[in-house]
C-alpha cells in the first residue's frame, strides 16, 4: 500500500476529532480509498483553476477553490482550512 495515505493513527484522531469513539478494523482501507479519490478530484480541479488564470503552478488559493467547490466548504485561502459545523 502507498506509504503517503493516512495511517491508522491519523484515520483515528481525525475520526476522534468528528466525535466518533471507536472505529471498526475494516474502516480504514475504505477511508484510505476515499481519501485518495477525494485529494485526486481536488488537485485535478486546482489544475485546472490555475490553468485557467493562465499559470501552470497550482497555488494555495487554488486547492481551497477547488474543495469550496468540491465539497461545499467555507474555504480561507490561507493554509488553514475550516469546515461548517453540522448541527445534530
Amino acid at each position: 500500500m502507498d506509504q503517503k495515505l493516512p495511517k491508522k493513527p491519523e484515520i483515528q484522531r481525525l475520526a476522534r476529532k468528528g466525535g466518533v469513539t471507536r472505529v471498526s478494523k475494516f474502516v480504514y482501507g475504505d477511508v484510505r480509498i476515499i481519501a485518495q479519490e477525494i485529494a485526486k478530484d481536488i488537485m485535478a480541479e486546482a489544475g485546472w483553476l490555475a490553468h485557467d488564470n493562465k499559470r501552470s503552478t497550482v497555488k494555495t488559493r487554488d486547492v481551497a477553490a477547488a474543495i469550496k467547490l468540491a465539497r461545499g466548504n467555507t474555504v480561507t485561502t490561507s493554509t488553514k482550512i475550516t469546515q461548517r459545523k453540522c448541527s445534530h
